[in-house]
């Protein structure tokens, strides 16, 4: 693979949006399953493994991530894990910038885990209202933010996942708001 992780992981991303894009006719569900079908196609023509998970309803964060982290850990070098989330699909706080609230949430229960990198990201503009599609996760994004000084568990509790983001320099521009499929999450397992 040429590609970097961070990079793979944009330009299943941008796939993802593009097959979306060319179903605009279709109800929603028809462009998100095209969405990542279209993602894991790639991935496929890539020579990695897919697993797709089925989408969790009104989860909280922690009830959402732990299952994901343990399945990366557990999951052969060589994958990548889609998931996407219905737009109001988490309970309380955590609806605020909910991809990266989840992708902070993923990093915290990875805890550095080496070679797993992750991007999740609203596919209809803003996550959530912010001033981000989503973000990327690197395996060392919790300890590049303490060593900026930044509290990962308390900026998650406080809703700040997207300063903390921002501080990394790894969120991602707005996507384009004619996609509106669900929200897009991949883990890349290296």
């Amino acid at each position: 693979m040429t590609q970097t992780p961070p990079d793979l992981l944009r330009q299943l991303y941008q796939t993802a949006l593009a097959a979306s894009a060319d179903r605009q006719p279709h109800p929603s569900r028809d462009r998100s399953a095209a969405a990542l079908s279209a993602a894991t196609a790639m991935a496929s023509d890539l020579g990695l493994e897919t697993i797709q998970l089925e989408t969790v309803p009104d989860a909280g964060i922690p009830a959402l991530v732990r299952p994901h982290a343990d399945l990366a850990r557990a999951t052969p070098p060589g994958t990548v894990i889609f998931s996407s989330a219905n737009p109001h699909g988490l309970r309380g706080q955590d609806n605020l910038s909910r991809n990266l609230s989840y992708l902070l949430g993923l990093g915290l229960a990875l805890d550095g885990a080496r070679d797993i990198w992750a991007l999740a990201a609203d596919t209809d503009g803003l996550d959530s209202g912010g001033t981000a599609a989503g973000a990327l996760l690197h395996p060392d994004s919790l300890s590049r933010a303490l060593a900026l000084g930044l509290e990962p568990g308390g900026l998650l509790e406080q809703g700040q996942a997207p300063l903390f983001f921002a501080s990394l320099g790894d969120l991602l521009p707005p996507a384009p708001a004619e996609a509106r499929i669900r929200d897009f999450r991949a883990i890349l397992v290296l």
